[in-house]
């Protein structure tokens, strides 16, 4: 799991019911916020979260 995290940059936060936590994108400084209704089926709440790792993460390959 540390490796996802590592590779993906994000920070999970636990203290509320939604799942939610900070994509960190050391490249341009940058920390972008996600949450995720718990309700959400597992195959939609994951390709949501893959969508919004790809975003935060597309402005780099821009600038690389």
């Amino acid at each position: 799991m540390s490796l996802y995290a590592s590779v993906t940059g994000i920070r999970w936060d636990f203290s509320g019911t939604q799942i939610a936590g900070d994509i960190h994108v050391p490249a341009n400084q940058r920390i972008v916020p996600f949450e995720i209704d718990p309700a959400t089926d597992h195959f939609t709440a994951a390709n949501a979260l893959w969508d919004k790792i790809d975003e935060a993460f597309d402005r780099i390959d821009n600038v690389l």
